[in-house]
Order: C-alpha cells, then structure tokens, then sequence
C-alpha cells in the first residue's frame, strides 16, 4: 500500500529585497563585513557558502522561540566573540569537517578570507554566500533575513529583510541605519509594495 499525503496549507515566506550594486567585488565584501560586524546585525544565525563547486557551512543557531529555549541559548565571551550570543544550537553543517566554517561573524569573516582569495589569484569566483542575520531592531531571524551574494563574481548584495517588517514602526530606522553602515545614504528604503 502506498500513503500519499498532501498537505493544502500555504507558506507565505516572502521578502522585502533590497539589492545594492558596487563598484568593486572588494569593496561590496568589506561592506558586507562591516554590516555584519555592526549593531544593525544582533546576531549571525548561519553562514553558507559554495564556492568553485565546493560547498562550506557553519553550525546553525536560531532566536529563541520558548521559554525552554531561552534557557538553552549560548552566553559569554565565546558567544560573543562569533556574534551568536542570546541565541540556541539548531544544529551541525552537512558538510565535512574540512568545510566546516567557525560559527556567526566567525564564519563571514572566514568565507569572506576564501572568497578574497580567489579575487587576489586573479579567478572570477563562483558560488553563493547567503548568510542568515538576526537585526537588531527585531532581534529574530525569519525565513528572509538573509545578506545574500548570489553570484560571487558580481557586485551585487541583497540585504533582504522579511517582508512583514514593512508594517513595523521601527523599519523606516533599521532601513536607515543599514544604510549608514553600507556606506551609501539612502539605499535601503522599505518596499511599499509589499
């Protein structure tokens, strides 16, 4: 006897994207290091990145969501030091542990170092680097809070934020303030489309 179950229920996971050309692929990673590395970003929930093929990752952690879970988050200098303070272990990479890349801003930092050195050999690199945020203005990471480089050889970064934070009163500022630490005013603005 073969079971099929169909499940009828709908997942609205959508974004607010806010895509931001630069002028150099050197220049759009030391912006993504720095918004990374700011208070925008509460917390770094994971760090994925294939490149030339390969692919590396980071442990996983996420907001906590129960009270049990508040007692499960990671404290202290450790935490702190990967930007994954206040936050609990989701789980390992699916990858070998040659691949496995530090935890949080640990981990940006290390993919980043992998990807600048594929500029400095003169190679166009291919890939992703899709990096899950937690911002600050919400401190909760949702399905589209992700600092995305889609094609590692373009200078093209999405800032995407969930959607939903439209309606937030705070957004306006987040949007704001993200600006400020990419460097150019004014190039996040909500999407009132939404």
């Amino acid at each position: 006897m073969k079971v099929l179950f169909y499940d009828e229920e709908t997942v609205d996971c959508t974004s607010d994207p806010h895509y931001v050309n630069f002028e150099t692929r050197r220049g759009m990673y030391e912006a993504v290091l720095k918004v990374c590395s700011d208070p925008v970003v509460w917390a770094i929930t994971s760090v994925k990145l294939e490149l030339n093929g390969e692919r590396y990752e980071s442990d996983r952690y996420f907001p906590p969501i129960t009270q049990e879970d508040f007692g499960k988050a990671v404290k202290g200098p450790y935490a702190k030091k990967h930007k994954i303070d206040g936050l609990y272990f989701l789980g390992d990479p699916k990858v070998d542990s040659g691949h496995h890349l530090p935890p949080g801003l640990s981990g940006v930092k290390e993919a980043v170092q992998l990807i600048l050195r594929e500029l400095e050999n003169r190679h166009v690199p291919e890939g992703e680097l899709r990096i899950g945020v937690a911002w600050d203005f919400v401190k909760d990471h949702n399905c589209s809070d992700y600092i995305s480089v889609k094609e590692l050889g373009e200078p093209v970064t999405d800032f995407s934020n969930q959607d939903w934070y439209v309606e937030n009163e705070n957004y306006p500022e987040h949007c704001e303030r993200l600006s400020k630490v990419i460097g150019i005013p004014g190039i996040v603005e909500p999407n009132q489309s939404c």
